[in-house]
């Protein structure tokens, strides 16, 4: 098993957002969600990776996670993290 991490990159979208609709379904289902997937979809393509650094963790090749990174007034905020058990 090999994981390494690396910057997102543009063809990794589709993948990050089933990761995170994913675990919205499985942790949150008591809860609707106020976007449909393909918004969210369209979110994690064109507004998430011109405001925060992405990062995924492959492993084998294959995304087994994610995380969101924002730096404000010399902090760095985690904004999403997610792994999947794939």
């Amino acid at each position: 098993m090999n994981v390494s991490l690396r910057a997102a990159v543009p063809s990794d979208a589709a993948h990050i957002a089933d990761i995170l609709l994913a675990s919205r379904a499985a942790f949150l289902r008591y809860a609707p969600s106020p976007h449909t997937d393909d918004e969210v979809r369209a979110w994690v393509r064109d507004v998430l990776p011109r405001r925060e650094t992405v990062t995924v963790a492959a492993l084998d090749d294959r995304i087994a996670g994610v995380v969101a990174t924002y730096e404000a007034d010399a902090i760095t905020w985690i904004t999403q993290l997610y792994l999947t058990k794939h």
